[in-house]
């Protein structure tokens, strides 16, 4: 499923003359609910639920005025926005947005994730315009961080981005296409609690694929972005490898150090690793990608200096240095 579509550049048109110019349009987007958005273009009154890295990367700071609660938090938001905790954040994009700091805000455009329909309708109801997006896989978030350079007007900012997304991928990719079949690792990853995995569907499965891991809950739960399963099935499971979601409520050590997991291959080799800023909303994830990838497959990345890159990924991208803060 494509996270969005452009249905037409011409369905609507808004037109504002200064000498002739054209300075804003409508257009027609399709969001993660099939719904058709119209969304006039620039954006200058936006809240950013779960894309607010995207604030620094494509330079729109000043067209965005509120943000996701967890962007307080967030290590590259607090490294590249000055001024962070005045931009205010009606909620963290599920059910209870505080709607009147919105409506006060006169916000244009709400970015939120996909939580319930029901409270996308309802803000539609009251005559907040959102747009729901959910990226399942690496193109589908290439595609979405397009869909906000078009809504902004910063299509050459979104260019530079995608470009250097596509430098590491093709780092990735140059060296894992040669692992064969019969030396690929198996790899888990740990959702919220110790027994929640990624299934078959969703960006999580097709970053496994794309580093060319294999997800063995991918066969039992293949419908399933996160499912869950038991410690009796992830021990038959038996991963070379062990990725934790970076806001579990738990630590590698909960398994290293727990007799009951000593079963499982990672656990046993203690490979098991906690991405505590992966987030599959911004850029960044492709360096995410990379760490997991040397992670699984260090023999094939001997020549990369992992630091290196990534700095140059991140001032390029962010324009800040590379800390280990941000995996």
């Amino acid at each position: 499923m494509r996270v969005f579509k452009i249905i037409s550049t011409l369905v609507i048109f808004l037109f504002f003359y200064n000498i002739g110019e054209v300075l804003s349009k409508t257009l027609v987007f399709k969001d993660a609910y099939n719904r058709d958005i119209s969304i006039t273009v620039p954006v200058k009154r936006a809240c950013l639920l779960a894309t607010y890295q995207l604030i620094p990367a494509l330079k729109i700071k000043s067209q965005v005025v509120a943000i996701g609660k967890w962007a307080y938090d967030d290590p590259i938001m607090q490294s590249t926005i000055t001024e962070l905790d005045k931009i205010p954040a009606p909620g963290v994009g599920g059910p209870g947005l505080n709607v009147e700091l919105l409506k006060k805000l006169n916000v244009d455009l709400v970015v939120t994730f996909r939580v319930p329909l029901e409270e996308l309708n309802f803000l539609k109801s009251i005559g907040i315009n959102t747009f729901a997006i959910y990226p399942n896989s690496v193109e589908n978030l290439k595609e979405t961080i397009k869909w906000h350079s078009i809504i902004f007007e910063k299509e050459k900012e979104g260019q530079a981005v995608l470009y250097e997304m596509e430098k590491i991928l093709k780092i990735i990719e140059k060296r894992t296409s040669k692992i064969p079949e019969n030396k690929r690792k198996k790899v888990v990853w740990l959702h919220s609690d110790l027994t929640s995995v990624a299934g078959g569907t969703g960006i999580i499965n097709d970053t496994l694929l794309k580093i060319s891991a294999i997800n063995p809950a991918a066969s039992i739960f293949p419908k399933s972005t996160i499912a869950k399963t038991s410690l009796e099935t992830l021990t038959k499971l038996n991963p070379d490898i062990i990725f934790i979601w970076g806001a579990a409520l738990f630590e590698p050590s909960d398994l290293t150090n727990n007799p009951q997991w000593k079963n499982i291959k990672a656990v046993r080799e203690g490979k098991v690793y906690k991405l505590k800023a992966l987030t599959t909303f911004s850029p960044k994830h492709v360096i995410d990608m990379l760490y997991m990838a040397i992670k699984v497959y260090p023999e094939y990345f001997k020549d990369i200096n992992f630091k290196k890159i990534a700095n140059e990924f991140y001032y390029k991208v962010f324009g800040i240095p590379f800390s280990n803060k941000f995996l």
